[in-house]
């Protein structure tokens, strides 16, 4: 449960770094000031990615996505709840509440962030979560491997 908030404090410099670069540095137009000596000057800055999508402007298309994506990760990386009916626990509410926000409030809180901002940071969401989906599936089934063969080991 911690392991999402860290993982999204330390993506946040990322994501701000992107919405600096492509909304409020100034491209496609190039500073040469900033630029070091050794490095040349680009004749042209292309701000489509893929030639499909300009990454500059909002895409409510990525932004879709991203929020979907991030809803399948939460689902995948948060156990099911333990019993089906509330036990009146405090660490069992709490679960349950922590579950609920991160399956439901937050994807729509990144699919507006990820629109608000412009279609890159969207991109670079959206990206991310399909990483961390496949990794929680290799994951999984490397410790599906391990309980399978660790079993049929200690059995003999």
């Amino acid at each position: 449960m911690t392991a999402n908030i860290q993982l999204l404090l330390i993506q946040l410099p990322v994501i701000l770094g992107l919405y600096f670069v492509f909304l409020r540095s100034g491209l496609p137009t190039i500073d040469m000031e900033i630029l070091y000596s050794f490095v040349p000057a680009p004749e042209r800055i292309q701000m489509n990615f893929l030639g499909l999508l300009n990454l500059s402007s909002q895409s409510v298309l990525l932004a879709a996505l991203a929020g979907i994506s991030q809803h399948i990760f939460t689902r995948l990386s948060f156990p099911p709840p333990t019993t089906a009916k509330p036990t009146g626990d405090f660490q069992d509410e709490m679960q349950r509440r922590m579950r609920f926000m991160f399956l439901y409030p937050m994807p729509i809180f990144i699919a507006v962030i990820a629109y608000v901002f412009s279609a890159a940071v969207a991109l670079y969401w959206v990206t991310s979560n399909i990483f961390s989906i496949g990794q929680e599936f290799l994951v999984r089934r490397r410790l599906e491997k391990k309980e399978t063969y660790g079993n049929t080991i200690t059995k003999n």
